[in-house]
């Protein structure tokens, strides 16, 4: 594309305005025990600086002084250390007791690959490869290193004297897949069919996860809420509400713009559980008098 207006036009369009879509419909994918923005920005910033560019940095010089092959750099070494580099802030981020459940585990990851997708693809589509072809390839990052948290907060929450293997696995798992990407893409696209069938090998792993632990964390949300109504803490007919809400099977996956009763009677539920799974670590009893005065208030 000659006309630079226009190019830079069609990179903003294809680039720039998806990845902001993108962000905001994963940040908001988690409606209990959310992390601050500050935490989803920091995944973005780790996946462009901490990911990407020490990734290309090291495969440079690892070429020029060892003399190691393209091909093999590209398609077995480069995904290895991606994500390994992006995975790495994944643990940093989900030491946090208080964000520690599955689903943020896979927001999390997803916004370190989105991070690192948009650098990636600023430098490919720089160097002339089609914004299609990119935006396209960028979504397996995004959909690997969400695969990557996912796991590693499983690990971190359920087993967590196994957290070393859960993390390792998470490496082994997105490397394999990883590299399968690359090697369709070295040899020039010849396997196009094959592309599609990764895609959907990535989105089935992706959404089960996304499913089955949303699932898990709505029993849980239930079941303290059910103790809080018993106790008279909330209003029956509430929980009601939120039981028909946890419901929509849209709102299982994508649960925009729900009543604040929901968001904090989550918050409140996850509180409670946590309480109760690890007592005496980090929630205080004014934290949990402002949740519950917080969400009296929402009705």
């Amino acid at each position: 594309m000659h006309n630079p207006a226009e190019y830079f036009l069609n990179f903003v369009l294809l680039e720039i305005v998806p990845y902001l879509v993108l962000y905001y419909l994963i940040r908001n994918i988690t409606y209990s025990n959310r992390c601050p923005d500050k935490l989803y920005l920091k995944c973005v910033l780790w996946g462009i600086a901490g990911a990407f560019f020490p990734s290309a940095l090291v495969q440079f010089a690892v070429m020029r002084l060892f003399h190691v092959d393209i091909f093999f750099m590209v398609v077995v070494l480069g995904p290895i250390q991606e994500e390994l580099l992006k995975s790495l802030f994944l643990l940093v981020a989900l030491n946090n007791f208080k964000y520690r459940n599955v689903t943020n585990g896979l927001v999390l990851g997803s916004l370190v690959g989105l991070g690192f997708a948009l650098a990636e693809n600023i430098f490919y589509v720089s160097q002339g490869v089609s914004s299609y072809t990119r935006l396209f390839l960028g979504s397996f990052h995004i959909l690997q290193t969400g695969l990557a948290g996912g796991i590693i907060a499983y690990g971190m929450l359920n087993k967590r004297s196994k957290t070393a293997g859960y993390f390792i696995f998470s490496i082994v798992l997105t490397s394999i897949l990883h590299i399968m990407l690359n090697y369709i893409s070295a040899m020039n696209y010849k396997f196009a069919l094959m592309y599609l069938i990764l895609f959907g090998i990535h989105f089935l792993f992706y959404f089960g996860i996304l499913l089955k632990f949303r699932l898990s964390e709505n029993q849980i949300i239930l079941r303290e809420l059910h103790d809080e109504v018993r106790r008279n803490i909330i209003p029956e007919n509430t929980y009601a509400g939120i039981l028909r809400q946890l419901t929509i099977l849209p709102q299982l996956i994508f649960p925009y713009k729900l009543p604040k009763a929901l968001v904090c009677g989550g918050e409140l539920a996850f509180q409670s559980y946590y309480e109760k799974k690890m007592p005496n670590t980090f929630y205080k009893v004014g934290n949990r008098v402002k949740k519950i005065n917080l969400f009296r208030l929402s009705n």
